[in-house]
């Protein structure tokens, strides 16, 4: 064993399921399986106690814990002890012990997202993730908070296969940003793409001269910036808008309170017809398919369906 614990003992989970203190809101909880795993849990937690306190504990799952506001220390059975703070992402690993959270009567907020399955041990496999690194410092915090959200947002309905696909992909964004802090990537290009993102998500622009005024505003033509977006996030800069708007889209149908020609111009088409062949493009599936998938849900919600 180690030193670090030698000097504490272990506590093994063979089926973990986070104890919820007051002031916690789940935002998913899922037991379906797809052949490459699953998003199993997911939420909010204020006022932490952290996990582990004089005991190390180990999870069973891998798990992204987020710490929102606060700061304390992280320390695991490989000899990792060190402080952590607002905009730090932990690392869980299923089989190391490990414990966490705020030093003395400081403050403690964090987001958990819990998955497990084969795709993620292949990339642990592969040394995208890797327990001999459990700490990344990622912001901005509302840039990556969102993108995490938006995997287990209950407004999306989606299969369990689609929410693996999403993690996956937020996982090569978070490694991208994560080698390009430590020395792996070119610290300019990390940077660079975060700021076109945030400009994209921050405007939603609906056509090709606000994407020119985005190019404009990184002090680039549109085609140079084109092409360099297109390079570091593997699509051109008009399909990320175009899922940036879907996803909007999406989100005002789930409310239920809008038409969806309101919620086309809403999203800046013209008319319906053109959103709806958009929205299909994207999504798989019409609005109107998409809207009574939600009707239907919300349905077998009430009669105890699956």
């Amino acid at each position: 064993m180690t030193p670090l614990a030698n000097n504490m003992r272990i506590m093994v989970f063979c089926q973990p399921m986070p104890r919820l203190p007051t002031g916690t809101r789940m935002i998913l909880q899922a037991m379906d399986q797809s052949p490459l795993g699953r998003v199993r849990m997911a939420g909010f937690i204020r006022n932490s106690e952290g996990v582990g306190l004089d005991v190390m504990r180990i999870f069973g799952s891998y798990a992204l814990v987020y710490l929102l506001e606060g700061q304390g220390r992280f320390c695991d059975s490989l000899g990792t002890d060190r402080p952590v703070a607002a905009g730090d992402l932990l690392l869980v690993f299923p089989d190391i012990a490990h414990r966490y959270g705020p030093v003395g009567n400081r403050d403690w907020t964090e987001f958990y997202l819990v998955f497990d399955g084969p795709a993620f041990d292949l990339w642990r496999t592969r040394g995208l993730l890797t327990a001999e690194d459990p700490v990344w410092h990622l912001e901005p915090i509302a840039y990556w908070m969102g993108a995490m959200e938006q995997i287990v947002a209950d407004r999306l309905p989606v299969t369990t296969l689609e929410r693996v696909g999403r993690l996956q992909r937020l996982l090569s964004e978070m490694v991208t940003v994560h080698l390009g802090a430590v020395g792996g990537l070119p610290d300019e290009d990390t940077h660079w793409l975060r700021q076109a993102k945030m400009l994209l998500q921050a405007g939603a622009p609906r056509d090709c001269a606000s994407l020119e005024q985005v190019a404009a505003t990184l002090h680039l033509s549109y085609e140079g910036y084109r092409k360099r977006f297109a390079r570091l996030a593997g699509m051109p800069p008009a399909r990320y808008r175009n899922q940036l708007l879907m996803d909007e889209a999406c989100r005002l149908m789930h409310g239920g309170q809008m038409s969806i020609k309101r919620i086309a111009r809403a999203c800046g088409f013209c008319d319906e017809f053109h959103f709806s062949r958009r929205f299909k493009r994207v999504v798989g599936v019409t609005p109107s398919d998409f809207r009574r998938r939600i009707a239907a849900g919300a349905k077998a919600d009430r009669s105890g369906g699956v």
